[in-house]
């Protein structure tokens, strides 16, 4: 079935800009209610389309490493390269602190150019769903608390999401244990904005601009999770 809609009017968001406190907590919103909708579903185990988040393989992760060294080493901050360094204890790392969090449906692939703002509210609509899939839900909030929002609005969007969660009907949901959960996202986006971006040719100025502007906001992440939960970090 094919529905189309007439979006006429609403404005698409950009990826080189960061979101407000009032979008940011919009944008909390909407994926609190896409996540409490499918939390910890059965369903999910059994949609053979609807894949597990993925780790990648020793081998994928070296041979990317070069590759994204080879081409970016020196448009990456420091506190970055140290953990490509250590790629693959970062990726493990990553997975347990994840490891036993309930899954939901994921977007997994939030960024601003996925967005849409309709109408004087500048509601926000979630676009380009082609990536869907499940796991723990840190993994989008991690796109938007890390990247698409002024490291400063971390708390209370955070807490606004945790909050609609709750209203939404997902109970005992530990700030604590999501923060930790958090940390994993993390260290799963330092893996994509590095590694996976490694192929990426860029034909545009806008994408040059969109590839510096993720390195800023990883490195930007990692050294202010680093003053929250240094234990991550010792690998």
């Amino acid at each position: 079935m094919l529905v189309l809609e007439d979006v006429g009017g609403a404005e698409q968001g950009d990826c080189l800009q960061l979101l407000d406190r009032a979008g940011a907590l919009q944008m909390a919103e909407l994926l609190a209610t896409y996540h409490a909708a499918w939390w910890d579903r059965a369903e999910l185990h059994t949609a053979d389309w609807l894949e597990p988040v993925h780790l990648r393989t020793s081998e994928w992760l070296v041979s990317r490493r070069a590759r994204f060294l080879d081409r970016f080493e020196s448009r990456v901050a420091p506190s970055v390269l140290g953990l490509l360094d250590r790629i693959e204890a970062v990726q493990a790392r990553g997975d347990e602190r994840l490891a036993g969090a309930p899954h939901t449906v994921l977007h997994a692939d939030l960024h601003l150019d996925n967005v849409l703002f309709e109408g004087e509210q500048r509601t926000p609509v979630l676009l380009d769903w082609a990536r869907a899939s499940r796991g723990p839900s840190a993994i989008d909030v991690a796109e938007l608390v890390f990247a698409m929002t002024p490291i400063s609005e971390l708390d209370p969007v955070l807490s606004a999401y945790l909050e609609s969660l709750e209203r939404r009907g997902v109970a005992n949901v530990s700030a604590q244990a999501f923060r930790r959960q958090l940390g994993g996202a993390l260290l799963r986006m330092v893996v994509r904005s590095t590694c996976g971006m490694a192929p990426w040719q860029p034909v545009l100025e806008r994408e040059e601009r969109i590839i510096d502007s993720v390195f800023a906001r990883v490195a930007a992440a990692v050294d202010y999770w680093r003053g929250q939960d240094e234990e991550l970090f010792r690998l």
